[in-house]
């Protein structure tokens, strides 16, 4: 326990776990590990008296507390050890105080208690993590104080329950490494001249994971805790089993059209894990967008916040949080602008800037357009989504300020109504504009929506088209959307349902032309409730489909099958945001198309 404050919860979750509340018992209780914790030469600061003194600390006012709830509780208890404050406190010469131990080890089966210390090779396994965990969990909303269970003694086996980290986290740590040892020390801990030698290592093994892993899903995929067992040598393992859910793979259905159900592509030059676009907490994107966040510190001493305490991993406050931090900042780019323009108009006037509206492509850098590579160069402010890739980033102009306001499910940096505002009070400011969408603008963009929003207000919008999605992939794949003969149109769906459920927003009658070609964007969730609609509308079960993530990258993945299979082996691949999905009978044109049949012979035989 580390704060009086969840003591009371604290100790009825322990005792939950021990206590029949119909049995008259009593219960052993050990006190062990506060010391006190204020040096008794404080220099110039003086609280009038020692026992004031031990107020000041942080063991003095937690150890009264665990007592005096232990005196409140209904159960009996007989405190066998008292090791803490002036019984676990011993002092140099400065009069700096130190506990006579530290930790302390306890044997399960006989309750008894002996003072130890774990070098690195006996310590939990996934250390860093455990400390990562206990770190954020603090200020996490759901905890409510609750003690971070780890070690259950009935399976003997160590969990590390997932947690989630923050753009937040990654900007403490990439600012705190530049700081000395000592000063690390006195930033970072309570009590400075009482820690561990190994404090200062284990505060920067923390940082470099979080800077290496600033993505908590890598961590926790799916959300699902690290979970260890005790190998007969004494070691941690996972358990037999323990990423069946992770690794499973469904079987692949029977056709008597061809056994070959599906055939799946993973890029050989790059890990499939790591993502050619911006995530919402990424290194790429804190080096980026570090000028928003320089409040939060200074180039001279002033010490830092505290780096163990995280934001709540719930998605509203994360959101929140990280736009306060950004306002100080935007705020005072918005002042340098105005004060430019002022300036400019004492010289003869200067109207609003200008906003663009740049389609980025599909990912590659190559497909941008040299209009669109042109605007980027030259802007002051670019706004960017999640889907602009990392590499066409790269191309922005040295002086550009970038800001990033990308969606993913479930989280949004910004609502559509700031974004709009954002473009307007920069545009009337001056500020050469430019808004970057991955694809093409105005293909589920909402593109359209900005457009007519910044038009009424008066300000002059500039288009400029990207090659989008369904385009850039088909072609990467040798994929013609239309084909005399085989499919006389093609038609772009969108996969997003209206409150974030498993139904798409739409499905026609008329979109199950098998002489179509229907080009579905976001439609991993609602794909499996799309293809059934398709098939009930007369869709044949056997029209050839594939599915592309992060198309046109060097990650770029993807799997081909039947309609009534894709939904299956898009889950068997796990293929990841973004992914779009290609169904119609061109499919079967593209030479990666994995059946050799009939009907293959029969399309290549209307060219």
């Amino acid at each position: 326990m580390d704060s009086p404050n969840i003591v009371d919860t604290g100790l009825s979750q322990m005792l939950s776990l021990l206590v029949d509340h119909n049995t008259d018992m009593e219960l052993d209780v050990h006190l062990v590990g506060g010391f006190e914790d204020v040096s008794t030469n404080h220099g110039n600061y003086n609280t009038g008296s020692e026992s004031q003194e031990n107020l000041d600390g942080y063991s003095f006012p937690l150890g009264a507390k665990i007592v005096e709830t232990l005196r409140k509780r209904p159960e009996k208890f007989h405190i066998r050890t008292l090791c803490i404050l002036g019984h676990n406190t011993r002092r140099d010469p400065e009069g700096n105080a130190y506990p006579s131990f530290n930790g302390f080890m306890i044997g399960t089966s006989t309750g008894s208690i002996t003072p130890a210390i774990f070098d690195k090779t006996s310590r939990c396994p996934d250390e860093v993590v455990r400390r990562i965990r206990v770190s954020v969990s603090y200020e996490d909303t759901s905890w409510k104080g609750k003690l971070l269970e780890t070690y259950d003694t009935q399976t003997d086996h160590f969990k590390i329950a997932p947690c989630c980290w923050t753009l937040q986290q990654l900007h403490f740590a990439l600012s705190l490494q530049r700081y000395s040892d000592s000063e690390i020390l006195l930033m970072c801990s309570t009590s400075p001249s009482a820690e561990n030698p190994d404090f200062v290592e284990n505060m920067r093994r923390q940082w470099d994971y979080l800077i290496k892993h600033p993505d908590w899903r890598e961590t926790f995929p799916m959300k699902q805790p690290r979970i260890f067992e005790r190998t007969a040598e004494g070691g941690w393992r996972k358990p037999q089993g323990a990423d069946t859910l992770m690794n499973r793979r469904k079987p692949h259905s029977s056709s008597s059209f061809n056994p070959i159900s599906s055939l799946r592509f993973n890029s050989t030059s790059s890990n499939s894990s790591s993502s050619p676009f911006t995530e919402k907490a990424s290194i790429e994107r804190y080096q980026r967008d570090h000028w928003l966040y320089k409040n939060q510190h200074s180039e001279s001493d002033q010490p830092l916040p505290t780096p163990c305490c995280s934001l709540p991993p719930d998605f509203n406050s994360l959101r929140e949080n990280d736009i306060a931090l950004q306002l100080p900042e935007l705020r005072n780019l918005l002042q340098v602008l105005r004060e430019k323009r002022q300036t400019q108009g004492d010289r003869g006037g200067c109207g609003p800037g200008n906003v663009f509206l740049v389609g980025t492509g599909p990912g590659d850098p190559e497909l941008l357009t040299m209009k669109a590579y042109r605007v980027i160069q030259t802007a002051d402010l670019l706004l960017y989504d999640r889907l602009v890739s990392n590499d066409v980033l790269d191309l922005v102009g040295s002086g550009a300020r970038l800001l990033y306001v990308g969606k993913t499910a479930g989280y949004h940096s910004r609502t559509q109504e700031e974004i709009h505002e954002l473009l307007l009070s920069f545009a009337e400011a001056g500020a050469n504009v430019v808004r970057l969408k991955g694809g093409d603008p105005l293909v589920f963009g909402r593109g359209g929506e900005e457009m007519d929003f910044l038009r009424q207000q008066g300000i002059e919008v500039n288009v400029i088209p990207g090659i989008t999605a369904a385009s850039g992939i088909a072609a990467n794949l040798g994929i013609p959307l239309t084909h005399r003969g085989v499919s006389n149109s093609v038609r772009f769906l969108t996969g997003h349902s209206r409150k974030g459920g498993t139904d798409p927003l739409f499905v026609a009658e008329n979109a199950a032309d098998p002489d179509s070609t229907l080009v579905v964007y976001m439609g991993l969730s609602t794909l499996p409730s799309l293809a059934q609609k398709l098939v009930h509308h007369g869709l044949p079960p056997n029209t050839p489909a594939v599915a592309v993530e992060r198309g046109t990258t060097p990650q770029q993945r993807m799997v081909f099958a039947e309609l009534k299979d894709v939904a299956d082996e898009i889950v068997s691949a796990e293929l990841v945001s973004p992914t779009l999905i290609i169904i119609g009978k061109v499919v079967a044109l593209s030479p990666l198309w994995p059946y050799a049949s009939k009907e293959v012979s029969c399309l290549v035989e209307t060219l």
